[in-house]
């Protein structure tokens, strides 16, 4: 439990399987660096695929696939990065901090 809550620390955003679309991802990126450094997983914001998408489009955010190392090399969002929750603390200095951080 205290590793799910350090990630939500980390991570700024979380991408959930979701429905609608935003026009502008803009608001998005300023929501983000207002959530930089969230204190527990209440605080982290969550999106929908489609929010996620646009921003790693636009190359304002790196999608980070949480799940095992066998999972991702089953299949991943396109582009994501496999980032394995169980070794987040050790790798949490090869995340970005120039744009969002999408874990999903």
């Amino acid at each position: 439990m205290k590793n799910r809550l350090w990630m939500a620390g980390l991570m700024g955003i979380v991408l959930l399987l979701g429905g609608c679309g935003i026009p502008n991802p803009e608001p998005v990126a300023e929501a983000v660096a207002a959530t930089r450094n969230v204190t527990s997983g209440d605080e982290v914001q969550r999106m929908s695929v489609t929010e996620a998408r646009l921003l790693a489009d636009a190359g304002q955010a790196g999608l980070y696939d949480t799940r095992s190392e066998r999972s991702f090399r089953s299949s991943h969002a396109a582009g994501a990065i496999s980032f394995p929750e169980a070794d987040a603390a050790a790798r949490a200095g090869e995340l970005p901090t120039d744009k969002a951080v999408i874990f999903y």
